[in-house]
């Protein structure tokens, strides 16, 4: 052990002038010397019998920073070179020896200086330490200093240190030594935490240089105090208290042990006090007494006098221990631990239950309880909290439902190359105890070696599922698994698969092409595809390098997406083009251009001009459709109300501005990339407010209640609120009008957590003291069980819905809850009297519903029994004819068929009762199905409909239809942009020339995508808006081969312009009217939705900016003569078209006569061209009619009329319609004498 020696010169050899002297002239001859060569001295160290001393140190000291040291050889000798010119003072010490010192020795330059020093032999002192039991103590800080005056050596005149001291610390035994102190007397002190420090004389000498001594710590501490009863103040004698540990400061916790830490409080007041104590610490205090629950009191400081510890009578908590996993009632003896935290302290407690599984705890202290089987063998049901109250009997009814420990052990691999896959998450979903009406999630993560284990589940079914970051997780197959384990059976060999799924990666670039650092990029469906997809994990930030990768993307057979990406306050949001995943090509790269964006500014003021500090103004750009990830964001206007936006996506952004106090505004803007927008100003009215309450129908507020409005007829403005303690509420910023409240709260009722929706209609803005009634006093209950046995369902869900469009309704409220364990029992709380639809499922029963579900009119209904009946299911796998890979996302749904009584329409219907999508390995379940036949219909985007007749379902049995083959069709995608470039969102792109019509809507890049399509040629039709102001359609022909993607884009552009004029071979004055263009369908037919109308003035007419193709035009209106009708078929081609259209001179003359030969005024005459007019639509056909009204004398006249083949049609006054021959007019011919008779 090391033994430290403190040196001290003697000050009585030196006084304070010689000292200061001394160290002038060591100064003064270092700078004379200081480029004078060092000295060396050399020399011995003996013992008193003149032997020489092997290993003594020797340091000069006293010359500076340095001190220049040596050891003796084997013959004592030593030799020191290198010592600067000045004095100094020889020390010379050795463990067992008495250090000796030699002051003020002078070294000159290069002389070489002789110092012979001889050591007197030193004491040694062998000791112990204990404690007042005479219990050795360890660590125990010893020192011993010498106290005597300085000694001269003798055979030299070196000067020992006379207040020389040497520390030890003591061993585990207690014992310590200490060596080399000089003969005489000295002080040994002992000092340990907790304890009074120890100062002990001993004198050594030459007849026991070698001596014993002992040390005895004692402890000074204390505490005193005074057991009380909690509940009447009287002292409590008899009490056992206990001193359970004691932790000094700094150190480990000290678990004590022994009599002289228990003692009894006493009589009568139940005061006690303990003495010799560790006196540096806290103590942990145990108190018992068999009338009382212990107390424990943790970190009483020691010392602490007077403390009162109030103990309470406590309570009880008993009941039995059954197996869930054996028939019948069953117990089993087993350990039991309960926990609490009582004032901070944790208290733990066991027991052991009976053979019977009986088991009880006494004298608890108040608190919440959790209690739980402590076992290697046995495990049970986590037990909710088990409260002890004050005032309330002990608890007596507690039943542990216990099992018998199962384990679960084995790895999740990637299916493509078997490697462990570490992190993923398992999930065993288990369904046990008796009947299996117990059901259970349990979770744990895989290793590095994707490993996991499960080591205390209970027995029954079993399905294993995992899930991991980057991989695709399925319900079935390689995913997932079902098993059943025994009691105490343990399953070692579950290997789970996970698929890798789809890979996206990219850059994320600013406008000039350099990397975006930490930018959130955003995955998200788009619209050209029709997937729910959760995208809540396909995220990712840019690295420094700009780069990000999404990885575990369910692609399934075909996926498209864009990636968004976020940097705020840097840039604007940014997009890239749409990704294109294919189950062949999982994997895309796509990069991601941040713009600028441009700069929104303005100002708010009120309708006075005056500005308004701290408004709102909030932003939303729509350029991001199905984007989860944020597209806006706020700002607030200075104090002379004034705003600034910054990096606005460009496109078009929604504006809100808002101030407590106005009636809120918005606006939409246009905003270029790299544009100012300024002036974009606001000016807010002040809004009126309605106040009220929300209270119960018993009268008792509801607080925390949310009230906010919706306006009525255009009433603006609006606002939300939270009523106060007393239900109150005040909304503001209303404009003028009325408005509906909705008030939404919930209720943590017995059974769970409940939301409510009450609303009054209508409010009129300004109003004052409205009351929003709800009648939430109410319950309702039933019974659950299972049909024909009346066997009561445990676990169970529910839906309570209130019934939406019933007059004189007020609220809406939804419960939906699992039931676990109740008996069968469904009930619920605090709900509303109305009528409601119930619906109850549970794993192996059929669905049940009752859509007139009464609650009231009193406070209590008790609802009729819900018996479920089993059911049975269908299950199956669905792969591609083209690829024989599983096909995921297929939408399959069972249909029930229902008998000719029921449909009552002389034949059998089919009623939808079920809808799942298939898994990543294409498999499905329908469960829940009523026992009949049943038909299944199976349905993707990529593949052609199934319908499969005929398929029995059986109760408590699972159909399983086997490998379904689906008929794989063609992928056909591309992209829609007008003239310029930019993209045609929102068109509707179809296929409407196969079995199975497609139809899809670009998204707002201008893509679509359209799976499924039969093989063959086909033609795609477009139809949109292009540039908000010109309708369009055109179309064209494309190759769809199964199982491949064809891309077909479209360019429509506005680049065909028409000039026109009207001629005639007769005179004409003027002539007015309109000329349209219809475009032609991919079936030859004029779409007579879509036209383009130019204005005939003054004899000419123009039409800009149209689509150059076939168009069938028509003319219509007056001119000299009369009205005319003109058509013709028209070819445009890009750039300027000219059209002259003739008003032909051919004409029409005629009378219309009674049956006397007078003329009949006020006949209806039509003149109607007779041709193949298939292509026409009805609509356009009835503008190529001439009407005409005979006048007084009974005569009519048409003329302009285009050559061809004509009939007339004419109805006189109050007759039938009369159909004419029909005639060819020439060209030029005018045909008169047309006689209509009356018949």
């Amino acid at each position: 052990m090391a033994l430290k020696a403190e040196f001290r010169f003697v000050t009585k050899y030196f006084d304070k002038s010689q000292k200061k002297k001394d160290e002038n002239a060591k100064d003064d001859k270092k700078k004379d010397n200081k480029n004078q060569a060092s000295a060396t001295l050399v020399g011995s160290i003996y013992d008193e019998l003149s032997k020489p001393i092997v290993g003594a140190t020797v340091t000069i000291m006293g010359l500076g920073k340095n001190q220049p040291k040596t050891q003796t050889d084997k013959d004592g000798k030593y030799k020191i070179a290198d010592i600067p010119p000045g004095t100094g003072h020889i020390v010379a010490s050795h463990p067992g020896f008495v250090a000796m010192m030699r002051p003020h020795f002078p070294f000159y330059s290069s002389k070489v200086a002789f110092a012979d020093l001889t050591l007197p032999i030193g004491s040694k002192i062998n000791g112990t330490v204990l404690d007042e039991e005479r219990k050795p103590l360890k660590n125990v800080e010893i020192q011993a200093r010498h106290i005597a005056e300085a000694i001269t050596a003798s055979g030299g005149d070196s000067i020992v240190y006379a207040d020389i001291a040497k520390q030890e610390t003591s061993k585990d035994n207690g014992t310590f030594l200490i060596k080399g102190m000089p003969l005489g007397s000295m002080e040994i002190t002992a000092k340990k935490t907790g304890y009074a420090k120890l100062v002990q004389k001993h004198v050594v000498t030459k007849d026991n240089a070698t001596s014993s001594v002992e040390l005895i710590l004692k402890r000074s501490g204390i505490l005193d105090g005074q057991i009380k009863d909690a509940e009447t103040g009287a002292g409590i004698p008899d009490a056992k208290i206990t001193l359970e540990s004691f932790k000094p400061f700094g150190e480990k916790v000290m678990k004590l042990e022994g009599t002289s830490y228990t003692m009894q409080s006493l009589k009568p007041e139940g005061k006690f006090r303990f003495e010799h104590l560790f006196d540096e610490g806290f103590y942990d205090i145990k108190v018992e007494h068999p009338d009382y629950a212990p107390s424990t009191q943790k970190l009483i400081p020691c010392g602490t006098e007077k403390m009162t510890i109030n103990m309470v009578r406590g309570s009880g908590i008993s009941g039995k221990v059954t197996l869930i996993d054996r028939v019948g009632d069953t117990g089993v003896a087993v350990s039991i631990n309960i926990e609490s935290v009582i004032k901070g302290t944790t208290l733990t407690l066991h027991t052991v239950s009976t053979e019977t599984g009986d088991f009880k705890f006494d004298k608890l202290p108040y608190g919440s309880y959790k209690i739980w089987v402590n076992s290697k063998q046995y495990s049970c049901l986590d037990y909710p909290p088990i409260n002890c109250e004050a005032g309330k009997p002990p608890i007596d009814n507690v039943v542990l439902e216990a099992y018998q420990i199962c384990s679960i052990s084995g790895r999740v691999i990637s299916a493509e190359n078997g490697m462990p896959i570490p992190e993923a998450t398992v999930t065993i979903n288990s369904i046990f105890g008796k009947n299996k009406q117990q059901s259970k999630k349990f979770m744990t993560k895989t290793s590095s070696m994707g490993k996991f284990v499960f080591e205390k589940l209970p027995s029954g079914q079993h399905t294993a599922t995992a899930e991991a970051k980057g991989f695709v997780q399925t319900n079935f197959g390689t995913s997932a698994e079902t098993f059943y384990l025994l009691p105490g059976e343990s399953k070692n060999d579950l290997t789970l698969q996970l698929y890798k799924g789809g890979t996206v990666d990219g850059r994320v670039l600013d406008a000039n092409g350099s990397a975006v650092k930490d930018a959130d990029v955003q995955l998200y469906v788009a619209s050209t595809n029709k997937r729910n997809l959760d995208t809540s994990k396909l995220v990712a930030k840019s690295n420094e390098n700009g780069w990000y990768t999404i990885t575990g993307i369910d692609v399934g057979d075909h996926l498209q997406l864009y990636a968004s990406a976020r940097a705020e306050e840097r840039h604007a949001k940014g997009v890239s083009n749409i990704i294109d995943l294919t189950a062949a090509v999982p994997s895309a790269t796509a990069d991601i251009i941040m713009p600028n964006g441009g700069t929104v500014q303005g100002r708010v003021t009120d309708m006075n001009g005056i500005p308004i500090a701290e408004a709102q103004v909030s932003w939303h750009s729509g350029n991001f459709p199905g984007d989860p990830s944020p597209s806006g964001g706020k700002v607030s206007t200075e104090s002379n109300g004034t705003y600034r936006i910054t990096h606005l996506p460009p496109g078009r952004i929604s504006l809100n501005v808002s101030r407590s106090g106005y009636v809120g505004q918005g606006r939409g803007v246009n905003v270029k990339d790299n544009q100012v927008l300024a002036g974009i100003d606001f000016k807010l009215k002040t809004g009126k407010t309605i106040t009220g309450v929300v209270m119960t129908a018993e009268g008792n507020p509801i607080p925390n209640a949310n009230v906010r409005t919706s306006g009525i007829s255009g009433a603006q403005g609006g606002d939300s609120a939270n009523t106060d303690k007393d239900g109150k509420f005040t909304l503001g910023n209303l404009g003028e009008g009325s408005f509906k409240l909705n008030a939404t709260f919930s209720i943590n009722t017995q059974e769970g957590n409940q939301n409510y929706n009450f609303f009054v209609t209508p409010i009129k803005a300004g109003s004052e003291g409205v009351l929003i009634e709800c009648d939430v006093d109410n319950s309702a209950s039933t019974i659950v069980d299972a049909a024909g046995s009346g066997r009561k369902i445990q676990n169970f869900f529910f839906r309570f819905a209130s019934l939406p469009n019933i007059k004189g309704l007020d609220f809406s409220v939804t419960v939906q809850r699992s039931v676990a364990n109740t008996n069968g029992l469904l009930k619920i709380s605090n709900i509303p009297r109305g009528v409601y639809k119930l619906t109850v499922t549970a794993d192996g029963y059929e669905k049940w519903e009752d859509e007139s579900v009464y609650i009231g009119p009193n406070r209590r209904t008790s609802m009729p029994k819900v018996h479920l009946e089993a059911s049975g299911g269908i299950m199956g796998k669905v792969v591609s004819n083209k690829t024989g890979r599983p096909v995921n996302g297929v939408r399959v749904s069972a249909f029930e068929q229902t008998s000719i009584e029921q449909t009552g329409k002389g034949n059998k219907g089919y009623t939808h009762v079920a809808t799942v999508n298939t898994d990543y390995a294409g498999e499905f379940l329908l469960s829940g199905l009523s026992p009949a036949t049943h038909r299944v219909i199976l349905e993707h985007s990529n593949y052609s409909k199934e319908t499969i007749e005929d398929i029995p379902v059986t109760r408590r049995k699972i159909y399983d239809m086997g490998t379904i083959i689906l008929e794989a069709g063609g992928t056909v995608l591309g992209t829609i942009r007008d003239e310029t470039g930019a993209p045609c969102a929102g068109f509707t792109v179809a296929i409407n020339d196969t079995q199975e019509k497609k139809k899809t809507t670009t998204d707002r890049g201008g893509n679509y995508l359209m799976q499924g399509v039969e093989e063959g040629t086909h033609i795609i039709s477009v139809q949109g808006t292009v540039r908000s102001y010109r309708p369009t359609y055109t179309f064209a022909s494309t190759i769809i081969i199964a199982g491949e993607s064809t891309t077909k884009n479209f360019t429509i552009g506005l680049t065909a312009n028409m000039v026109g004029q009207l001629f005639s071979a007769t005179p004409l004055t003027g002539a007015s009217g309109t000329v349209s263009l219809y475009p032609f369908d991919e079936n030859n037919k004029v779409v007579d939705w879509i036209r383009y109308d130019a204005t005939i003035q003054g004899m000419t007419f123009s039409l800009n900016q149209i689509p150059p193709g076939q168009y069938f035009m028509w003319a219509g209106g007056n001119a000299t003569a009369g009205p005319f009708r003109l058509w013709q078929f028209k070819q445009l081609t890009q750039g300027d078209n000219t059209v002259a259209l003739e008003l032909p001179p051919s004409s029409i003359k005629g009378r219309a006569i009674g049956s006397a030969g007078q003329g009949l005024q006020g006949t209806s005459v039509q003149l109607r061209p007779l041709f193949d007019g298939s292509f026409l639509s009805q609509t356009i056909y009835n503008k190529l009619i001439v009407n005409k009204t005979t006048n007084a004398t009974g005569a009519f006249s048409i003329p302009y009329i285009q050559q061809g083949t004509y009939q007339i049609i004419y109805q006189p006054p109050g007759g039938r319609q009369i159909v004419q021959q029909p005639m060819s007019i020439g060209y030029g011919q005018t045909i008169s004498g047309i006689t209509l008779p009356a018949q």
